[in-house]
Parts: C-alpha cells; sequence; structure tokens
C-alpha cells in the first residue's frame, strides 16, 4: 500500500495472537466503522481524525487493528494524539486503498464471527490440536492462535485475496473487450483490432 503497511499481513498475524477473538472483533468493528465512515463521506472532517485516547481506539493500539487502520491510510498526527485520514491526498477525497482495506477487514470479521456461532453450537467444547472434541466444557476466552480459529482465518484471507484477483481479472477484460469495440468502429483502426481477435480474413479485399 502507498503507506507501506499490507492489510493482509496485519490480519494473517492474527493466526498467531493471543488474544481472544472477543476483543479482536471489537476492534475490527471499530475499524470497519471508522472506515466506513470516512468512504461515506469523505468531506466530514471529524471522521479523518481521532484521538488515541478514545477508549474504543486504546483498545487496539499495538495490535493487528492499528496496523489495518494505517494499512487503510490513516497516520500519527503531528503531536501524535490522534489518527488522522487523507492527510495529503485532495480534499473530500479517500486514499485509493482504503475501501480495499475495508472489505479485508470485514472478510475476517466475518470468519472470526463465524468461529464464535461454531463455538456456541458446540457448548463451549473445542475441537484439540487432534481434531477431537473438547471432553468437557471450557470457561476460557476463545482466542485467535487456536489452530482451527486460524485455519478459517487462513482461509478467509486467502478466499478474499482470491476473489479479490477474479475481479480485477474480469474489470481488465471488460476493458479489453470496450477498447476492441471502440477499435472495430473506427475508420482507421478496425483492421488491426480484428485481427488481433484472429479476424484477419475478414480484412481481406476490405478498404
Amino acid at each position: 500500500s502507498k503507506h507501506g503497511l499490507q492489510p493482509m499481513d496485519a490480519l494473517r498475524a492474527l493466526g498467531s495472537s493471543e488474544r481472544s477473538v472477543q476483543k479482536v472483533l471489537a476492534g475490527l468493528d471499530v475499524v470497519c466503522t471508522l472506515l466506513t465512515n470516512v468512504l461515506e463521506v469523505p468531506g466530514e472532517p471529524k471522521y479523518r481524525m481521532v484521538k488515541k485516547a478514545n477508549p474504543r481506539i486504546a483498545q487496539f493500539l499495538g495490535c493487528e487493528e492499528e496496523g489495518v487502520l494505517r494499512a487503510a491510510g490513516f497516520e500519527d498526527s503531528p503531536d501524535g494524539k490522534s489518527f488522522t485520514c487523507c492527510t495529503g491526498e485532495a480534499e473530500g477525497s479517500v486514499p485509493a486503498q482504503l475501501g480495499e482495506v475495508l472489505e479485508a477487514a470485514r472478510a475476517i470479521r466475518q470468519a472470526l464471527r463465524h468461529c464464535l456461532e461454531l463455538e456456541e453450537a458446540q457448548g463451549g467444547s473445542r475441537p484439540t490440536d487432534a481434531g477431537e472434541a473438547a471432553a468437557s466444557t471450557v470457561s476460557r476466552d476463545l482466542l485467535c492462535r487456536e489452530p482451527w480459529v486460524a485455519e478459517k482465518l487462513e482461509c478467509a484471507v486467502l478466499d478474499f485475496a482470491a476473489q479479490q484477483s477474479a475481479d480485477l481479472a474480469l474489470v481488465e477484460k471488460r476493458r479489453r473487450r470496450s477498447d476492441e469495440a471502440l477499435a472495430v468502429r473506427s475508420p482507421t483502426m478496425w483492421r488491426d483490432a480484428l485481427a488481433s481477435v484472429g479476424g484477419s480474413f475478414l480484412c481481406a479485399g476490405g478498404k
């Protein structure tokens, strides 16, 4: 990204985190809200700056969620007491990567929510490292580093990356078709356009 931080690196790191799924979800909820606000109302100054002393922000300082926020375009304010977004951007605009980071955070958040749902459905019992169900209910928090949770996080990251690649390929395909259609209608470029898609024989004898 523009700021040298990769959101997927921060999100993948959750798979080895000692923090609970519940705490990470609370942090991701805040991050998603902040990014959504900037994306939907980019011209609102109050959405571009958040104080680090705010309890909702302070809960994830130094954690993976902070990395996601920075990857989206938030930076330290000059006095270091806040995060600011869109610095260096045209007024009313948002960092180009913000929307993609938001979608990635939402994908991971959904995966973690699914883990909690599975946990509740099992009545508190969890798969062990050997893949067997625990014999009794465990009262401790569900941790992100637990193997089955880490695996679901990794799958969510890979699925998101694959979808992004597919979306980019589709956009490129549509752009190429549009360019070809314009070229075919051009009085000077139509021959080259037809030839590029194997239609040279249609040009034989043409003018």
